[in-house]
């Protein structure tokens, strides 16, 4: 089997898991609470998960500009495609794994907090549909995927990944509440 064929079944046997992970709820129930849950800072937690998907949409973002622009041309080589396009499967999963942890707190986080994950998870659907679109049109036309609707699939990827990046704008600030207690809302409201 050549090298061609041996990506290509390393693609597909590595579709990625988001749009089924996020529909079944694939390990994403809230566990049974301990004796740690009623101290933990769910909401701390809910900032930097927050936070990291944000970041993981930038690379997302990075890496289909970069799929895109070079898939627009025949003269660069499957593998250099095949590579960003599996980084980018790799950052759509790490997606699926953080938002997962944030629907199993997503109970115990803020209002705005659980407005923000409500919004993420449908994007996030998406640019994991237009990911596993993508690794399919590529592995059946990995010689002549410039020659297919290749490029528009990586434009799409891109913009769902800069939807995603623009919609977790809100950024915590911590304050002090009146009682001394810990209160967290989004800057800009």
């Amino acid at each position: 089997m050549g090298l061609s064929k041996s990506v290509s079944y390393i693609l597909a046997a590595a579709l990625f898991l988001p749009a089924g992970l996020l529909a079944a709820g694939h390990n994403c129930n809230p566990a049974a609470p301990t004796p740690e849950s009623y101290t933990h800072d769910f909401a701390k937690e809910a900032d930097q998960l927050l936070t990291q998907v944000r970041s993981q949409a930038y690379d997302v973002k990075t890496d289909a500009d970069g799929l895109a622009t070079l898939s627009r041309f025949n003269e660069i080589d499957w593998r250099s495609n095949s590579e960003r396009l599996n980084e980018i499967r790799d950052h759509v999963n790490a997606m699926g794994e953080t938002l997962c942890r944030l629907d199993q707190i997503r109970s115990a986080v803020l209002p705005w907090q659980q407005q923000e994950i409500d919004r993420i998870r449908p994007a996030l659907v998406e640019l994991a549909d237009s990911t596993e679109s993508a690794i399919k049109l590529f592995n059946d036309h990995q010689e002549t995927f410039w020659a297919t609707n290749f490029p528009n699939e990586a434009a799409d990827i891109y913009n769902e990944a800069s939807r995603i990046h623009r919609t977790v704008m809100l950024q915590p600030v911590y304050a002090q509440g009146p009682t001394g207690s810990s209160a967290s809302t989004p800057s800009g409201m």
